[in-house]
């Protein structure tokens, strides 16, 4: 007596994927089984932490936002750094002005402290006064 094959009677393949490998979505016919065989392999040598889609998205997004974005940390150092040294700048300037600021009051209102200040810095004289420059050697 012949048996029949209730299950598949025309002979059509299985619809199941994990019975076809046909129908398999992850099966790339134009893929090197070698190849795909050894990404496999390195893919599980990963520990299982770091296979997760969660961790290696966090990964990506952490090199992009370091590296790659416009508003990058990189950026942001340099943009720091930069602060930094303009507001190193401000406070020398403001000192400068300050000491200037007091410099000008005092010759504004004192007239000997005017001509000392035009003599040493100026090499200004009187019409009937000489000046010698002497130079000191070391």
């Amino acid at each position: 007596m012949e048996t029949e094959n209730t299950e598949n009677p025309q002979n059509t393949p299985p619809s199941d994927p994990r019975l076809d490998p046909r129908l398999d979505p992850r099966i790339d016919p134009g893929l090197d089984p070698a190849a795909d065989s050894r990404l496999e392999r390195l893919w599980t040598h990963w520990p299982r932490w770091a296979r997760n889609r969660y961790i290696l998205s966090g990964a990506a997004f952490a090199l992009w936002m370091t590296f790659l974005d416009s508003n990058s940390l990189l950026l942001h150092w340099d943009l720091h750094q930069e602060q930094k040294r303009l507001e190193r700048e401000i406070r020398h300037y403001r000192a400068e002005v300050r000491k200037d600021s007091t410099r000008l009051y005092e010759l504004t209102g004192n007239p000997q402290a005017l001509e000392k200040f035009a003599r040493e810095r100026y090499w200004l004289a009187k019409s009937d006064e000489q000046i010698y420059w002497v130079e000191e050697s070391e």
